[in-house]
């Protein structure tokens, strides 16, 4: 009897040590896969543009059991109310209804489609802290996400964060789009990626199949090349907007001076003038020579030529390492795209009366102090060059609140529509929300002081929706914004209910 006892002690150990066996190669098998998915996101090629892309990572949530979903979505809404975790960053539809949030604690992208009262969440593609999501409407119920990493990485999704692919290993620093989506630009530490779809909107599709298996050969309506100019690559374009048509870009490098580009003819061109640089005696050893009689007699007087005259002399396809030759010295082109002059840069805007007129403004801030330079346009829509920027009084309108200490913070400029006409709005000392009259562009409607601290705002396309996250990581809503300036309405704190079921 004891040794049938110590048999049986002996199997159920024997038994033990099987499942033991199996939950450790289970979880060993795991491990794998998830080092194996780690592993094969640092896989990347290069492609013809020269542009560094990875193979595609793909997350999709939807087979996530309600449970499993409920249970995530619960611990979320807790580590928000503990502040263990944090909303960084938030954007919003055309008409508002659709909100996005981001999470870098939890790595989770939260989404509403009804205005905040009810949210889902789909995990972001790595964990990394991310910056900026910008949420593109390209028509009704079809989006275009564009996501940067706060150190580098660049996605996009067609899915609302279902599927993401990874089209650069630079950093992001910003996007900005044509009226009717044609043209869209990312700005980047190395340069300016850039996509055309004018000729492709009939075969619209989302960016699967090719697009995120095969990017360096995928010529589809997303993929993103790079602005093959000298003055450009390899420069931290740090700011950049276009005019509405899209086809001239407006940019800073490293937060410094105004430059403008246009494209046409499936050609980058100048749209300002040139100033030329006698190089010495010693003809360049990179860069092509240019031969133009009519350039050549007219740098033997002076160095600086209007747009007209580039135009007319039909040297618009210049690069800073083009050459000309003048008697026995050499000659560049410097600052071919300088629009103006300007020390520091936060905040840039182009602005434009479509319906009025060809002509607008470049709104411009550095930390403290807000600018608008006047521009118009030729019948080429080539940016006319001025120096001088006129300065906006926002001082005197903000100063009424902050008498005793009225030192200002601009943290973020933002452009929006009604009509054909763009007004802008401006977020200061991190609790002042400031607009401009939509009917002048200097004239500046009574600031509005929030509450709390300002985390992140941002306003649908016409302004008629303002959305606010606090440092608490508190939602705010005003669907009358445009009244919330005259006192007429305010921001409602919305319950995140991230448990209810859609």
């Amino acid at each position: 009897m004891i040794k049938l006892n110590k048999i049986l002690i002996l199997i159920i150990i024997l038994i033990a040590l099987i499942i033991l066996y199996k939950y450790k190669n289970v979880e060993k098998f795991e491990d794998n896969v998830n080092k194996k998915l780690i592993d094969d996101d640092d896989i990347y090629f290069e492609d013809n543009s020269n542009n560094v892309t990875r193979q595609p990572i793909s997350f999709n949530e939807t087979n996530i059991p309600i449970s499993e979903s409920k249970k995530f979505l619960n611990i979320a809404e807790e580590n928000l109310i503990s502040k263990t975790s944090n909303i960084d960053i938030l954007t919003c539809s055309n008409n508002g209804s659709l909100i996005i949030m981001i999470s870098n604690t939890d790595n989770i992208m939260y989404i509403s489609y009804d205005n905040g009262n009810r949210w889902i969440y789909k995990k972001l593609p790595k964990l990394i802290n991310y910056s900026k999501l910008y949420l593109i409407e390209l028509n009704i119920n079809n989006y275009l996400l564009i996501l940067f990493g706060e150190k580098n990485n660049i996605y996009i999704s067609t899915s609302l964060g279902d599927t993401w692919k990874l089209i650069s290993l630079n950093r992001g620093n910003e996007v900005c789009y044509s009226n009717n989506l044609d043209y869209i630009y990312i700005a980047t530490n190395n340069g300016i990626l850039f996509n055309n779809s004018e000729n492709k909107k009939i075969n619209y599709k989302g960016c699967d199949n090719e697009c995120l298996f095969n990017y360096n050969l995928y010529d589809g309506i997303f993929k993103f090349n790079i602005i093959n100019r000298d003055e450009i690559n390899n420069n931290n374009i740090t700011n950049i907007d276009c005019l509405p048509s899209g086809e001239t870009i407006v940019y800073s490098i490293d937060r410094k001076n105004i430059y403008s580009l246009k494209y046409e003819n499936d050609n980058w061109i100048t749209a300002s003038g040139i100033f030329w640089k006698n190089v010495g005696f010693n003809k360049p050893t990179t860069g092509i020579e240019i031969t133009n009689e009519q350039l050549l007699n007219i740098l033997k007087t002076r160095t600086q030529l209007s747009p007209e005259e580039v135009q007319e002399l039909a040297i618009n396809n210049l690069t800073i390492n083009s050459y000309i030759q003048v008697n026995n010295e050499y000659y560049k082109p410097t600052n071919i795209h300088l629009i103006s002059d300007i020390k520091y840069i936060k905040n840039l805007i182009v602005m434009n009366d479509e319906l009025l007129s060809k002509n607008g403004s470049i709104i411009v801030s550095d930390s403290n102090n807000l600018y608008a330079y006047l521009y118009f346009t030729n019948n080429n829509y080539k940016l006319t060059e001025k120096k001088n920027l006129e300065i906006i009084d926002i001082q005197s309108e903000v100063c009424k609140y902050e008498k005793d200490n009225c030192n200002l913070n601009i943290q973020k400029l933002i452009k929006y529509n009604i009509s054909s006409k763009q007004g802008y709005m401006l977020l200061i000392n991190n609790n002042m929300l400031l607009a401009n009259d939509i009917y002048n562009i200097d004239k500046i409607l009574p600031v509005k002081t929030f509450e709390k601290t300002i985390k992140n705002f941002a306003i649908n396309k016409n302004a008629s929706k303002g959305i606010i996250i606090d440092y608490d990581g508190n939602l705010y809503i005003n669907d009358d914004l445009e009244n919330y300036f005259k006192g007429e309405s305010k921001f409602e704190q919305i319950n995140l209910n991230f448990s209810s079921d859609y």
